[in-house]
């Protein structure tokens, strides 16, 4: 019995760490729950670079899925995705300001 009883229970922790591991996922993608930035540990000195783009008023856009320069239709709605919406490929070089090579140059 001793036998089965552990593979039983690596099995079951397994689910556990995998149903949280896909609760968690699926809170961040909602924007629930914020991740922790571990790119800025890679960074070698943030006290030059900004750490949030100049304030958009929140209710001129909405995250809704875009995460690409090319979806944005300006440099606001680009600093405004970059500061509020979750998985967006819009700050190649990680300085804080969005889209420099065809919104915001």
């Amino acid at each position: 019995m001793n036998k089965l009883l552990k593979p039983l229970l690596l099995i079951a922790l397994c689910a556990f760490l995998a149903k949280q591991g896909w609760q968690a996922r699926e809170a961040h993608q909602a924007g629930e729950l914020a991740l922790p930035d571990v790119s800025a540990a890679k960074q070698p000195s943030t006290a030059l670079r900004p750490t949030r783009p100049e304030a958009v008023h929140p209710s001129l856009f909405k995250c809704d899925g875009r995460t690409r320069c090319a979806q944005m239709g300006s440099c606001e709605e680009a600093k405004f995705f970059l500061a509020h919406c979750p998985n967006t490929q819009l700050d190649s070089d990680a300085n804080g300001l969005p889209c420099e090579k065809i919104l915001c140059d």
